[in-house]
């Protein structure tokens, strides 16, 4: 409990870190954090937020597709991953990122 309690305080530090212009240390601590346990997709969130906010939307794109991986059955991953698409000019892969997201919706992940 007090190991996932101090997860939860490093990850708003960093996010509060991004929001007040400090973005590139934010996502060095986040990136600390990563390391040490790949598997947490709260931080793995915490990162693609303070990516977003510095518009590297080709590196939030890769957590994304770790976090699908992980976890197919979360619609909010694809909703993001079409975001970014379209922000990086990619129409088609987005539509198509959308229509699986649909389907997980509706059918789920398998």
């Amino acid at each position: 409990h007090l190991r996932r309690r101090y997860f939860e305080i490093w990850i708003a530090r960093c996010q509060m870190l991004s929001e007040c212009g400090k973005s590139d240390q934010a996502l060095l601590d986040i990136s600390k954090m990563i390391l040490a346990i790949p598997e947490n997709p709260g931080a793995r969130q915490a990162r693609i937020e303070i990516l977003e906010k510095m518009q590297k939307y080709e590196q939030a794109l890769k957590d994304i597709d770790f976090l699908i991986v992980k976890y197919p059955d979360i619609a909010e991953w694809y909703k993001m991953k079409a975001k970014f698409q379209r922000k990086l000019n990619k129409p088609k892969d987005a539509a198509a990122t959308e229509k699986r997201m649909k389907d997980v919706i509706e059918f789920g992940s398998k």
